[in-house]
Order: C-alpha cells, then structure tokens, then sequence
C-alpha cells in the first residue's frame, strides 16, 4: 500500500508506514485480544506472514498464499481497521 502524501492524524501528526505497522503490531498482539486476529494469523486461512516499511509511505502486507479476501477483511467494520496516532494510544 501507498500512503497518501500528506497525509495526517486528528492531531497533525504526520500518517507514516510505521505507523500502519504499530497499529497492526497492537492489534496482532494476543495480549490485546482483538477480536480479528483468527482473520489474519492463519487459523482461518489467510495467514500475514509479514508486514514491511520500507519507506515512510508504503506498507508491504507479505501474506502465505494469495487471498481474494484481505481487502475486504481489512475494511471489515467489525475488525475496526482504522490507524490511530501512536502518540493518542494509551497505555490501556
């Protein structure tokens, strides 16, 4: 994925691949228990193997086999796919 050029945060803050990369780190993290990791850790098919930044725009999602379904699972509205700044996180 590319980022939109300029993009921001609520807050002003610069939207980074880091960023998408946090966000995703946070929700795959069991600790979170986010309702949508079994959609994307292979209990379910797709498997993420890989989630790259190699620039400050761009976001390399490196899944196990191709996946008809990744876009609209990333869209999924039950899944909350969303990118918030890291510096409005809390620590809950």
């Amino acid at each position: 994925f590319t980022l939109r050029d300029g993009a921001v945060f609520h807050n002003g803050d610069a939207v980074t691949s880091s960023d998408v990369k946090w966000n995703w780190d946070r929700r795959m993290d069991p600790a979170n228990q986010w309702f949508c990791i079994p959609f994307y850790d292979g209990s379910q098919g797709l498997k993420v193997e890989q989630v790259a930044t190699p620039d400050p725009r761009t976001v390399v999602f490196t899944l196990k086999a191709p996946n008809a379904l990744f876009l609209a699972q990333l869209a999924s509205v039950q899944c909350n796919g969303w990118v918030a700044s890291p510096t409005n996180v809390g620590a809950d």
